[in-house]
């Protein structure tokens, strides 16, 4: 289920965004709405390794946008994907993302 309030993009120019479109130095928070979890994102740091690094087992595999394995729904918030490939448009407009080469804009509300 996509809201309103969330956006994939690749590249965001916002004033939370730094040059490179990663969240600026404060990070993001991300919220795991079935896990119950929240983490944060340090600044760079893409939305699995924050996820992995804080403990949250998500499936993966590939790291690099390719193979599609990690994809989730993205319920708020905004981030930068430069996927490979493993993702097609059609999935990006219904809400889906690339955890593994996402890094947040603002803070996430994740379907996980």
């Amino acid at each position: 289920m996509v809201t309103d309030n969330s956006t994939v993009s690749t590249l965001q120019e916002t004033p939370d965004t730094v040059e490179d479109g990663s969240a600026s130095a404060v990070g993001a928070e991300l919220e795991f709405r079935r896990s119950g979890v929240t983490v944060p994102c340090q600044p760079g740091s893409t939305v699995l390794e924050a996820a992995l690094g804080a403990g949250v087992a998500l499936r993966s595999s590939c790291r690099q946008g390719l193979c599609g394995t990690c994809k989730l729904t993205l319920i708020e918030g905004q981030v930068d994907m430069r996927h490979q490939g493993g993702i097609r448009q059609r999935e990006i407009d219904r809400g889906f993302f690339l955890p593994c080469c996402s890094r947040p804009v603002t803070d996430l509300v994740i379907d996980a």
